[in-house]
């Protein structure tokens, strides 16, 4: 696993600027393969995607399950990384193109 992790804190610093703040919760992922190279886009997935796509019985999963319906989608992101169907890692950022007077708003 520390592998994953050096691959998804670099992945972090080349693709999370993509990932923007959204009306509706999502999650902005890419797989492991074209992680590595900057120009490739993010996928922008639903719940119900990654419920569809990956296996929902995995503890790495449901993490992101559960970040993505705990998030404040109007300033905040979720960005992952998938490294196989049970295997995936990741983070709630907060998104800096967002005001701050927004962050407190709720």
């Amino acid at each position: 696993m520390e592998e994953e992790r050096k691959l998804f804190k670099l992945f972090l610093a080349t693709h999370e600027r993509k990932a923007v703040a959204t009306d509706d919760p999502c999650v902005f992922l890419q797989f492991r393969g074209a992680a590595t190279a900057a120009s490739e886009p993010l996928l922008r997935w639903t719940r119900e995607e990654v419920c569809e796509e990956l296996d929902t019985s995995a503890e790495l999963v449901r993490h992101l399950l559960h970040q993505m319906t705990t998030y404040e989608c109007m300033t905040q992101r979720v960005v992952a990384l998938v490294f196989d169907k049970q295997t995936v890692l990741s983070d709630v950022l907060i998104d800096p193109r967002v005001p701050q007077s927004k962050w407190s708003e709720e």
